[in-house]
């Protein structure tokens, strides 16, 4: 069996994060609109566009330390079968510290792989609801495309008129070193990583790539050719780069300020991508 672990600092007090995660309203607020949960049991679905998911779970625990619940049934979620949640509550100088653990999925699969990305989002929705009063919760429905008919064959037409951005991520002005003697690159790291998942949450994400150190540059120089390293003089070093799915530039650069790179002082290139002339 697999678990997932994940925790957050939340500057709320303990008695909000409590009724938060154990009440019906908070549920709403943070996790999934569509959910019904009455302290003894609850159940919680979460729409696709050709199907619903859904997964019930009986209360184990539920005192002024957090929740603890087994699920006991799911509609086209069988993973979920039989693992236990329990989210954790201890009182800190600044709010409430949140432990979410998730354990007893069978595979490390899609599933697996799906929710180690989607806990952390949904905590730091419950963190967003208690600091601002508003959640980033599952919506309640998801919109099915629009479908077309083409020759006579039914094929799903793409509605999205949004544009690619590519968010280049460069290290002018960040001080790697620094990051590595106080020990913060494995929390930038964790940081980027859940960055990268809620992206993936609102719709926007569309890939990521990192550049590997070194490479080479290569001119034409005559008949010969030149190559060298792989930045011009005085440039600084392209790291790597997002994908994202914007109405514009505006909420690209929107989005590229959000990123943790640019808490250590990274510059974020903001590039739409366009189309080649015809010849």
């Amino acid at each position: 069996m697999f678990t997932i672990e994940t925790t957050i600092d939340i500057a709320a007090p303990l008695s909000s994060v409590l009724t938060a995660i154990t009440t019906e309203a908070g549920f709403h607020a943070w996790f999934a609109q569509d959910a019904d949960f009455d302290g003894k049991r609850g159940t919680f679905r979460f729409s696709q566009p050709t199907e619903t998911r859904s997964v019930t779970f009986q209360v184990d625990r539920c005192d002024g330390a957090g929740l603890s619940m087994t699920c006991v049934g799911h509609e086209n979620n069988a993973d979920w079968l039989g693992t236990t949640l329990s989210i954790g509550l201890a009182a800190t100088a600044e709010g409430t510290r949140v432990r979410l653990i998730h354990a007893g999925y069978p595979a490390k699969n899609e599933v697996y792989e799906r929710c180690g990305e989607a806990w952390p989002y949904f905590l730091r929705s419950l963190a967003k609801y208690l600091t601002s009063g508003i959640g980033e919760p599952y919506p309640k429905e998801i919109k099915q495309r629009a479908m077309t008919t083409d020759d006579s064959r039914g094929k799903e037409a793409e509605t999205d008129t949004r544009k690619t951005a590519m968010l280049i991520f460069r290290d002018e002005g960040v001080d790697w070193a620094q990051i590595a003697a106080d020990g913060r690159g494995k929390a930038l790291f964790q940081k980027l990583v859940d960055w990268a998942a809620d992206l993936k949450r609102r719709g926007v994400y569309a890939g990521v790539e990192a550049l590997a150190q070194g490479g080479k540059t290569v001119r034409r120089k005559g008949a010969g050719l030149v190559i060298d390293g792989p930045y011009a003089e005085g440039r600084e070093a392209v790291l790597g780069f997002f994908f994202v799915r914007v109405a514009d530039v505006d909420e690209a650069c929107a989005i590229a300020a959000e990123s943790p790179h640019a808490e250590v002082g990274g510059a974020t290139e903001v590039r739409m991508l366009g189309t080649f002339p015809k010849p």
